[in-house]
Formats: C-alpha cells, structure tokens, sequence
C-alpha cells in the first residue's frame, strides 16, 4: 500500500496540547468535531453511509517520527444500509483506521490516505 498525504484537517487545540496530560481527550473531542474530514464512506462495506450520530474515536497507537507524530484512531459507527422503504432502517457496524499525522513544529495536521497500488 502507497501512502499520501491527502488532507490538511484543523485541530489548532490538539498541536497546542501535544505532549500534555489531557492531548488525549482534547485530541479525541477536536477529531469528533471535525468528523466530516474523515474518510468514513470509505469504511462502509454494505453500500450504505455513515450514521455520525453513532461514531465513537479511540486511538489505537500514537508513534512519534522525528518532527512528526503519527497517531491511528479507530473510527466505529453504524452503516445505514438503504432498503427501497421508507419505513424500514436497516443498520450495519462500520468501522475502520484513519492515521491523523501531527507536525507540532509547523502547527499542521492532516489525513493520511491509503491506495492499493
């Protein structure tokens, strides 16, 4: 797998909190209120979309590399699966890693992507 960089995303009180006792819980609470920058159509699997209602956030790994920090959130919601009715809702688990880098010295983050190449 190749990756790129694909998205610069805003998370200002995170690069200010790096390295601190409460970066983890404000990392977490900045990505939530970002979560429309998050890959999650890419995580559906049953032809649905996302429910951001149900999306929780945990970190799995944070990896510091020289003047980067690598940090892999588990990204866990329900699929709504369409049915052609109105009526009936039918929900599936979708879930999925996204790597969010950090560049504190340069007061940036953004997304990585994955391709298949």
């Amino acid at each position: 797998m190749l990756e790129k960089n694909i998205e610069n995303i805003d998370l200002p009180e995170s690069l200010i909190h790096w390295g601190k006792n409460d970066f983890e819980e404000i990392f977490l609470n900045e990505l939530q209120e970002n979560e429309a920058e998050l890959p999650l159509e890419k995580m559906c699997y049953e032809g649905g979309w996302p429910d951001n209602d149900s999306l929780e956030l945990s970190i799995k790994s944070i990896e510091k590399k020289e003047d980067k920090v690598i940090i892999e959130v588990s990204c866990c919601f329900d699929e709504v699966i369409p049915t052609g009715c109105a009526d009936i809702k039918i929900s599936s688990s979708g879930n999925g890693i996204v790597k969010v880098v950090l560049m504190p010295n340069e007061n940036r983050a953004y997304l990585y992507d994955y391709d298949d190449a």
